[in-house]
């Protein structure tokens, strides 16, 4: 799963790189065609020249407005480049999403064990202790400056917080682990073969041929996509996910 998050990366770079080109050489252009008219001459109203005079300036016009639209594109794929090479998230698709979520819980816990120690040594005005723990005096110093609210040190707030967090990924692991557990499954539904690969956690459906438009437009309604590497409509597999399948296919 990391090596197709730095792919995506890659990819929105080349992209973001092309966007860029080719506003270069729009703005480019706009400049030469610009030249052709001498600084500061007037559209001449009236004159025989008059259309064909508006038609270039409009033309020059177009590709200034083309060039900065690229450039903007250029900027937001830069902008999702970056985000896609620092996404962490964790993706049930990915063969080690259990371990992953394992190290994270870890990690999450761990932060909620000191944050608890923090409070306790705080309570105590146990500063000795907050520099054993916390290894520098800026780090002390940190947690004994007030906040915007006038509270010192690990607020209530944050450890309910991070409690909710850790519950909420505990659950997603189990449910992860009950999924991953069950085997990948064929059926038909009429002409279309229908797959629940818990590996992927994808359903998939795999029509015979391309559907005709109604049936594509329900099927986005319902939340499946077209992936063209499978070749095959597919959302996420879960609950919801197989109940739009039975409402896509018309099934009981």
């Amino acid at each position: 799963m990391l090596a197709s998050r730095e792919h995506r990366a890659e990819r929105l770079q080349d992209r973001a790189e092309q966007a860029r080109a080719a506003a270069v050489r729009l703005s480019s252009e706009g400049s030469s065609m610009a030249e052709a008219i001498p600084f500061g001459q007037p559209i001449l109203v009236g004159h025989h020249s008059e259309k064909r005079d508006r038609a270039y300036r409009e033309s020059i016009r177009a590709k200034f407005a083309k060039a900065n639209a690229e450039y903007c594109k250029a900027d937001e794929l830069e902008r999702r480049a970056e985000a896609a090479a620092n996404n962490t998230a964790i993706y049930s698709d990915d063969p080690d999403a259990v371990q992953a979520i394992d190290e994270k819980l870890a990690k999450m816990k761990a932060e909620r064990e000191t944050y608890k120690k923090i409070i306790a040594l705080i309570r105590k005005n146990d500063q000795a202790g907050l520099l054993e723990l916390l290894k520098t005096p800026e780090a002390v110093a940190k947690v004994l400056t007030p906040d915007c609210f006038g509270g010192i040190g690990i607020q209530s707030f944050t450890l309910t917080n991070l409690g909710a967090n850790i519950r909420r990924l505990e659950k997603r692991r189990a449910e992860l682990v009950t999924l991953k557990a069950t085997g990948k499954t064929e059926r038909m539904v009429g002409e279309v073969r229908v797959v629940e690969d818990p590996d992927i956690a994808r359903i998939q459906l795999f029509y015979p041929g391309k559907p005709d438009q109604a049936t594509r437009d329900n099927l986005k309604r319902w939340g499946f996509r077209w992936a063209p590497s499978e070749g095959a409509w597919q959302r996420n597999l879960n609950n919801a996910g197989r109940y739009a399948a039975k409402r896509v296919l018309g099934a009981n």
